[in-house]
């Protein structure tokens, strides 16, 4: 889904768990921007995006691990939104995230 420029995924985490997770998801941009990755506030990536769609990957782990309950996952375009085209109702576009997804490896 496009956003304007920021996007927030919201997790609930179990907790203390003896696991590594990462969350990989597709992102891309109409013009090359950074995207910060950020779990409660705190930035764990900056991913360099641009028109081609394509997957990343970030390490969850520990951040996951120090808390039950929800978790917020934001990710933050450092370029104001692009407009989509010349037509008087065009939507400003920041971003697009797609398909997340997490993996979670027990050790």
């Amino acid at each position: 889904a496009w956003s304007r420029g920021r996007a927030e995924i919201a997790l609930d985490t179990w907790g203390d768990r003896d696991a590594d997770i990462d969350l990989s998801f597709k992102l891309r941009a109409l013009r090359p921007c950074t995207i910060a990755v950020s779990v409660d506030g705190t930035e764990i990536a900056r991913l360099k995006i641009g028109p081609n769609l394509e997957r990343h990957v970030v390490h969850l782990h520990p951040a996951a691990r120090t808390h039950s309950g929800p978790m917020r996952i934001g990710f933050a375009s450092d370029q104001e939104p692009a407009v989509e085209s010349n037509a008087p109702n065009a939507r400003r576009l920041g971003f697009a995230l797609y398909d997340p997804r997490l993996e979670i490896k027990r050790r």
